[in-house]
């Protein structure tokens, strides 16, 4: 079985190789609230 990772299929599909954008929301992370999960996040500081 091929691994297309989404990377690759990106490049594929658009021509070339795309890029992240940071869009802050306002939202509070789901593990510090205790709506997802406990603890602490690894994106979030402290």
């Amino acid at each position: 079985m091929r691994y297309n990772n989404l990377s690759s299929y990106f490049r594929d599909k658009y021509g070339r190789r795309l890029s992240k954008i940071c869009i802050d929301g306002g939202f509070s992370c789901p593990n510090r609230d205790g709506k997802c999960g406990s603890g602490v996040c690894i994106f979030c500081g402290e």
